[in-house]
């Protein structure tokens, strides 16, 4: 990111008031201080460098993110300054640390550059274009037939009993009591707090068969079914609509083929490359490995 623009973004959250006259950059001047320890502008360069540019301008474009942005970075050098008084820098271990933290930075820079490399330009829409053609039923949406259903489970009351429910429910729906009232007071499924006892069912569902099969074969609009026996119970089904199967233009949904064709070329890019460099198996001194191990084995009682 361009210096200008860091500070342009600085002054839009107010938190500078305006560019310097000087050209600031790296460590030239101070953007923020706390208990004599500076923040400068690459330092917030680097905190943001390596994010992906929408997550990188969703933090610029909101103030309070900078500031938490500034915060943190502080915050860590802060720590960072007592680390050093209490003298931990001068610990081996905490120097080896520093150094695989610096070489982990190093290595992604270099796992970037590479991988850039490797991908070098392709024609993703064309391939997109065709992973469409292929793959066209799975965009496909099938025919839906929405329906409302009562519910008379067979948990509770004998097979027989309910049967006798669900026909006294089916009359009071004949005879032009509001179903969706007859759903809240008589059903069975808990579900029916949420949804209303409404449920779209395609072939594609999964379903009880029978219910399936019974909400499938309705053809009009407020059509009711006879009490159809499920692995649940008994259902009193009505149907709402019936709804045309589509499959949707390649534009609909281009975006998704784009982002997946994408990600899964550069996963192969990088399963490609990390196998390159495991090629040459490492070679191990096993009698210096077992004695490191041995320093933190537990020991018998």
């Amino acid at each position: 990111m361009q210096t200008k623009a860091l500070f342009a973004l600085l002054i839009g959250a107010g938190l500078l008031i305006s560019v310097p006259a000087v050209a600031c950059e790296g460590t030239d001047c101070i953007l923020a201080s706390r208990n004599d320890v500076n923040l400068y502008p690459i330092d917030l360069e680097a905190s943001i460098g390596d994010l992906n540019p929408g997550v990188r301008a969703g933090i610029l474009s909101k103030p309070e993110r900078i500031n938490r942005l500034m915060d943190n970075v502080l915050i860590n050098r802060q720590l960072a300054e007592m680390a050093k008084e209490a003298g931990f820098d001068q610990n081996p271990i905490v120097q080896r640390q520093m150094l695989l933290a610096a070489e982990r930075v190093l290595g992604e820079h270099a796992r970037a550059a590479e991988m850039s490399k490797r991908a070098g330009e392709r024609d993703f829409e064309a391939y997109a274009r065709e992973q469409y053609a292929v793959r066209m039923d799975e965009f496909s949406v099938p025919p839906i037939t929405e329906v409302a259903h009562i519910l008379i489970a067979t948990g509770t009351l004998c097979h027989a009993d309910a049967l006798v429910r669900a026909n006294d429910v089916l009359i009071k729906a004949r005879s032009g009591e509001d179903f969706d009232s007859l759903v809240q007071q008589y059903s069975d499924d808990d579900s029916k707090v949420t949804n209303a006892g409404r449920i779209e069912v395609s072939e594609k569902a999964g379903l009880d068969p029978a219910f399936k099969q019974a909400s499938l074969a309705l053809t009009a609009p407020d059509q009711l079914s006879e009490p159809v026996l499920s692995s649940y119970g008994y259902h009193i089904i009505k149907m709402i609509e019936k709804r045309p199967g589509m499959t949707p233009s390649y534009e609909n949904v281009k975006d998704a083929l784009m982002q997946n064709v994408r990600a899964n070329y550069q996963r192969r890019i990088k399963d490609t490359f990390f196998s390159d460099l495991r090629a040459d198996s490492p070679t191990t001194d096993h009698e210096a490995m077992a004695s490191f191990m041995a320093r933190f084995r537990a020991p018998t009682q």
